[in-house]
């Protein structure tokens, strides 16, 4: 070996790890100085002369023989809260899990899937009829498909492509679905909750070439699921006018929209109010109305005089009152893809420089299972409609839980005056 004249060369010991080796054993190499043979010569190039030096012990770190790869698998935080889903729709996201390998990258060629998961079941009474298709994504890339038929519960991909996990790197795959129709002959289930977790894995390692394997009979990861109805609403807060006749002192309270899914029609019995005044503020005449347009021009058709929903009722000097909207003929029916718009209002009286009047839409805080609307205590009711229009005693109403733009706490509307 020729070493150029004013460089340092370093040296590195290095071995290959034979496939008897056995795991958790150690190993750890050192230089010895001070016995016999313990120097080094040297030639110079040029010159011919030669020269010694002296190896100075000195020790490398402990190494230790690792069995091969591991994976652990866990759901991701993007991973998508609970949420209603339209049957029929295609390519709604149920879970991101992410797979960690440890030791050496892992090559992972099948993932198994399961209905239900972690401390939770799967809540139909048989695992196909509430899923086409579903898909696992790498990123953009669709890496493997699956189907659960029969009666199964689990389903196994066997990946289009390998997908490559990178040692002590979190990969996340995203897991979709297609979710089955509901209706007349259709096999979706209205009101199951569909949960798709990983089952268990099959992979191989990138250095040891062994087969790595897990799973766990509950799954390995926890979603939350989709709520499967044939349609589901979408509410919205249109901004109270501040002059004119929309204005506060002309007794507008609060508007709020609905818009029905493109999958069907939505059905609303009952949407439920809180009203908080200041000391001395009534309200008389206090109804709620629907209109077809963002304007509140057009009355919605089939309940009272200009679109009033219900009765109204009359607030005295009070400081909160709770007021239920529900129409003593037939449900408000929004059609698929359109929006309806809403406004509570009344006479506003009693008031002075200061006042104010608070008022709330309601949500709710849990999912009730599908009814008749007298069976129900919920905030909002409503109907997704799942083989025909719904009345009042179809066991085919449900709360507002998780409808999307109506939280829990409600929307809240503040006048002042």
């Amino acid at each position: 070996m020729t070493i150029p004249k004013g460089t340092v060369v370093s040296l590195a010991l290095k071995c290959n790890v034979g496939s008897s080796a056995t795991a958790n054993d150690s190993y750890r190499f050192k230089t010895f100085g001070g016995g016999s043979g313990d120097t080094l010569t040297f030639t110079g190039v040029t010159s011919g002369n030669s020269t010694s030096a002296t190896i100075t012990s000195s020790q490398a770190g402990r190494q230790t023989i690792a069995a091969a790869g591991t994976v652990s698998v866990a759901a991701d935080s993007s991973s998508p809260s609970y949420a209603i889903g339209a049957g029929g729709a295609t390519g709604q996201t149920i879970a991101v899990a992410k797979f960690r390998p440890s030791n050496e990258a892992v090559n992972l060629t099948k993932v198994g899937l399961t209905l239900g998961g972690t401390g939770a079941s799967y809540s139909g009474p048989s695992g196909a009829q509430d899923l086409v298709n579903v898909y696992i994504y790498n990123g953009s890339t669709l890496v493997g498909t699956a189907t659960f038929t029969g009666n199964a519960t689990t389903a196994t991909s066997t990946l289009l492509s390998t997908v490559n996990l990178p040692k002590d790197v979190d990969t996340k795959l995203t897991i979709k679905a297609d979710l089955a129709d509901i209706g007349t002959s259709q096999p979706g289930n209205q009101g199951d909750l569909v949960k798709v977790d990983v089952l268990d894995f099959e992979g191989s390692g990138a250095q040891s070439g062994a087969t790595i394997q897990g799973g766990a009979a509950g799954g390995l990861t926890s979603t939350t699921g989709i709520r499967l109805l044939n349609t589901y609403p979408t509410v919205g807060q249109p901004a109270l006018p501040s002059t004119g006749s929309g204005s506060a002192a002309a007794g507008k309270l609060i508007r709020f929209s609905v818009k029905a899914n493109d999958a069907g029609d939505v059905g609303i019995a009952r949407v439920t109010f809180t009203v908080a005044t200041t000391s001395g503020v009534t309200i008389a005449g206090l109804g709620l109305y629907g209109y077809t347009d963002s304007a509140f021009s057009t009355p919605i058709s089939g309940q009272g005089a200009s679109g009033l929903i219900g009765t109204t009722i009359t607030a005295t000097s009070t400081s909160d009152v709770r007021f239920g909207a529900s129409s003593p003929t037939a449900p408000v029916e929004v059609p698929a893809g359109q929006t309806y718009y809403f406004e509570l209002r009344g006479s506003v009286g009693g008031l002075t420089t200061g006042s104010s009047i608070t008022t709330t839409l309601l949500g709710d805080s849990a999912y009730s299972t599908l009814a008749a609307t007298s069976s129900l205590s919920a905030n909002f009711v409503w109907s997704p409609n799942a083989t025909t229009t719904s009345n009042a005693t179809h066991a085919d109403w449900t709360s507002g839980y998780s409808v999307i733009g109506l939280p829990s706490g409600g929307l809240i509307q503040t006048v002042s005056y």
